[in-house]
């Protein structure tokens, strides 16, 4: 009977680790490099155009992502939330809504996943969909003629 638990909890704890091992392989991969041409908002704060490491603050899960400037030395942190499920792209990519001449940061996607890790929508953005609904005299701001999405490329580094 000893023997039987002794087994049956190695077995366990062997699946639990095999489990674990292969939920952590199929995240987003450690650092992505980016270099986006434009300011750009993201977490709330204003970032400059530059070039860009974004990283995981956990090794187990990719929902908490690290934005670090590698110009400006300007880092921040941002909690994130699954996004929608999209064509699957060759390169990791981040995804940008552009009003005028002003870009906020959406979402990144991961080279060969078809899901998406999604930026809420800041302050600032949703300020700035409530000023050109009543421009415009409609609802339709962030969703039309008045928002655009920008998509930058990144690398695997």
């Amino acid at each position: 009977m000893k023997k039987q638990i002794i087994r049956t909890f190695v077995l366990f704890s062997l699946l639990l680790v095999a489990g674990a091992t292969q939920a952590v392989s199929a995240q987003v991969p450690a650092r992505l490099v980016f270099s986006v041409p434009f300011e750009f908002v993201a977490g709330g704060e204003r970032l400059p155009a530059g070039d860009y490491e974004i990283t995981r603050l956990s090794v187990n899960s990719d929902k908490a992502l690290l934005i670090r400037s590698l110009d400006a030395g300007k880092q921040l942190a941002v909690v994130t939330h699954a996004g929608e499920a999209g064509k699957t792209p060759d390169r990791a990519q981040l995804t940008f809504r552009q009003y005028g001449d002003q870009f906020f940061l959406a979402e990144i996607r991961t080279a060969g996943a078809s899901g998406a890790r999604a930026f809420p929508v800041s302050r600032a953005e949703k300020r700035l969909r409530i000023e050109l609904s009543s421009a415009v005299g409609g609802d339709r701001a962030g969703e039309g003629e008045d928002c655009q999405t920008v998509v930058v490329v990144g690398a695997l580094r």
